[in-house]
């Protein structure tokens, strides 16, 4: 797998697996399975993996280690390209696949 993207616009299932492999498939801030693909509204910087209830309480709590040094690190892919490249809303692929 390449390390960096032509257009700095990886696609949403990199994205996921790459961060899904090194969260040991745990979601960022607990010990649950992860459901989406967490972002800084304000820059648009994709920090990690959370499940759906880290990422309901994100916004209102305070994790200052999660925000100060997330799982995607320095990569600074930008949540708006990776959408944009692939589909409408980022959730877990497992997800997507469950459907009739």
């Amino acid at each position: 797998m390449p390390s960096a993207w032509p257009d700095e616009a990886p696609p949403a299932w990199y994205v996921w697996w790459t961060l899904f492999e090194e969260q040991h498939g745990m979601c960022a801030l607990c010990i649950n399975p992860p459901h989406v693909i967490d972002h800084d509204h304000a820059s648009g910087i994709i920090r990690g993996l959370l499940c759906g209830r880290c990422n309901r309480l994100e916004p209102f709590c305070c994790f200052p280690r999660y925000t100060a040094s997330p799982p995607a690190g320095d990569r600074q892919w930008s949540y708006r390209s990776v959408r944009n490249s692939t589909q409408r809303h980022l959730a877990s692929p497992a997800k997507r696949l469950v459907r009739p």
